[in-house]
């Protein structure tokens, strides 16, 4: 049987202390899927990519999806250059470790793969 998703890379979250981490951390599991957003126009770094947590048991607000920080610098760019290009659902992003008494970078650390797209497969 083959893989549906390949690992790509792993990472801490960068600048929670800046974010809406807090106000949803209670709620963050080992396991829970984040969202990637490319933010080609960041004005600190073009490759920038966020990190959004969606609360779905909040069903009344239209304001459930919340900030929690960056995919590192050092980790950013192939990253963003595929969410740039169109591949918004490449990646599969995954909380793998909390650790609420480290220091903010390093209270969340995150898993990327890949999911295998059959078509882009199938036309190679």
């Amino acid at each position: 049987m083959r893989a549906t998703k390949k690992f790509f890379t792993d990472c801490f979250l960068a600048g929670k202390k800046y974010y809406d981490t807090d106000e949803v951390f209670d709620k963050l599991r080992i396991g829970t899927k984040l969202m990637l957003i490319a933010e080609p126009d960041n004005r600190y770094d073009e490759n920038a990519v966020a990190v959004a947590y969606k609360d779905e048991s909040d069903t009344v607000s239209k304001d459930n999806v919340y900030q929690l920080g960056y995919i590192p610098r050092s980790e950013n760019y192939a990253i963003a250059q595929l969410l740039n290009a169109g591949w918004k659902d490449i990646f599969e992003c995954k909380i793998t470790a909390l650790r609420p008494e480290k220091s903010p970078n390093e209270q969340i650390h995150l898993t990327i793969r890949i999911n295998n797209n059959k078509k882009a497969i199938q036309k190679v």
